[in-house]
């Protein structure tokens, strides 16, 4: 069953579609009773282990796999020297790793290639894959990166600036939207220095919690980063195609359900890593989107809109975060994991712990090697989700309804949001204790030396 129309409106819908003309691929699949899609991200070539997990991702027997970013990433050595070498890597670099992960049989994915049949392979790059972490806007040869990324994926579908396209899955019944957080992100109010000097990620980590949670934003004009609040995400252009994707789905009554893959997390609240909430103002923008999505459901071609779901990746474990009409699913490290190195690995489960308001529930997390797996039973009309570890072992699991309409969201203040000021308590009562120090201790000085402070 697909959702009821209410009157015939063919013209509005191909005219709505034509605003992403030439962003999209169709898959003209046989129809089958199900369809299995399967994502990850964060795959070192060098970290592969024995069996390497895709020996599990080939068992699976998908439809479609769905690179959420971060394919590869370069050694980030000078090739002559060896030395560690900071700053972009020159697409050459990332040619090499490309290569390796097609060609290297012991890493696993040219046998998951090589035995795909009629399998799809999609994605959309994070910063590694583009060439640098942590990288945005000011990324150099930008055109030269994309055209490599589409030669890594296979297929082309566009010749505008940023990897975003969208992908209709068995006939449109799915529609898989990719965005580019990447080509068009702004710097963060404290820029990130990750690719330029040693211990560059760490210092970047801590600098994006440090804005968060005492609201540094406030004052980014002392280093002439002003509405640093305002930030794009996406870009102009990006956000029109964005709009036009979604009314698309909406129109079309064969639609089932809409996949939205960003590269970065959109919904934690976790203030350490790169997200939509350093970008508040884009983080409300899409959030509206979704509103209108929705309240549009008694609109002139269905009685509900197809539900929304979030791809993310970047992250190095896995998640459900949200509820339903916005869910999100992380699936990060395919070759390793936040609990690993040995400087900050501690810190990973405490710090899910301590930010989990986004979380679907507490415990909706997973430190490990992973992979996630979406099952659309169109008999059942249920979409299940499955996060898996390199064994292929279920670890989180989440499934909906396709015929559980949503009816409406609710404000975008009631989120939790990234930037909360959670460390201010914390900056006043150590700045009161050293005020109370410094008095306590003059007091003592007041007494043991009576003549020095004599008069005051």
């Amino acid at each position: 069953a697909t959702r009821s129309m209410k009157l015939p409106i063919t013209l509005v819908f191909i005219a709505i579609v034509a605003l992403a003309e030439g962003d999209s691929i169709e898959t003209t699949t046989v129809e089958t009773s199900r369809l299995r899609i399967g994502f990850g991200s964060c795959h070192k070539n060098k970290r592969t282990r024995s069996p390497p997990i895709w020996d599990s991702i080939r068992n699976e027997a998908l439809d479609t796999w769905v690179w959420t970013g971060d394919a590869v990433y370069t050694s980030g050595r000078d090739p002559q020297t060896g030395k560690k070498k900071y700053g972009p890597a020159d697409p050459s670099a990332l040619q090499v790793e490309f290569d390796q992960l097609k060609e290297n049989a012991t890493i696993g994915y040219k046998e998951f290639l090589n035995h795909k049949g009629d399998l799809q392979v999609y994605g959309v790059w994070d910063d590694h894959d583009f060439g640098g972490n942590d990288i945005g806007i000011s990324m150099p040869n930008k055109r030269e990166r994309q055209q490599q990324y589409w030669n890594f994926l296979g297929y082309q579908p566009h010749t505008h600036d940023g990897v975003y396209h969208y992908v209709d899955l068995q006939n449109g019944k799915v529609k898989l939207v990719m965005l580019d957080t990447r080509w068009f992100r702004d710097d963060h109010c404290i820029p990130s220095f990750a690719s330029y000097i040693p211990f560059g990620n760490l210092i970047a980590c801590v600098t994006r919690w440090l804005t968060a949670g005492l609201y540094l934003h406030k004052f980014a004009w002392m280093w002439n980063m002003y509405k640093c609040e305002e930030g794009d995400v996406l870009g102009q252009d990006q956000w029109d195609w964005l709009e036009a994707t979604l009314a698309a789905a909406r129109a079309n009554p064969e639609t089932e359900a809409v996949l939205i893959v960003s590269s970065v997390q959109i919904l934690t609240t976790g203030p350490s890593m790169e997200s939509w909430g350093h970008f508040p103002k884009e983080q409300e923008r899409l959030w509206n989107l979704l509103q209108h999505h929705y309240s549009s459901a008694m609109g002139a071609t269905t009685t509900t809109s197809p539900p929304v779901f979030f791809l993310s990746g970047d992250v190095h474990h896995a998640e459900i975060s949200g509820q339903k009409g916005f869910l999100e699913i992380t699936s990060s490290g395919m070759t390793h994991h936040c609990g690993q190195p040995k400087l900050y690995g501690r810190m990973c489960k405490p710090l899910l712990q301590t930010f989990h308001k986004h979380r679907h529930s507490y415990n909706d997390y997973y430190i490990g090697l992973n992979y996630g797996l979406i099952d659309f039973d169109w008999t059942s009309r249920l979409m299940t989700i499955n996060i898996k570890d390199n064994t292929g072992s279920t670890v989180l699991s989440y499934s909906q309804s396709l015929d559980d309409p949503v009816t409406g969201l609710g404000s975008y203040a009631d989120l939790p949001h990234t930037w909360d000021g959670h460390l201010i308590p914390l900056l006043v009562l150590v700045l009161t204790l050293a005020a109370l120090g410094l008095r306590a201790r003059r007091r003592i000085q007041q007494v043991s030396y009576p003549n020095k402070f004599k008069g005051e």
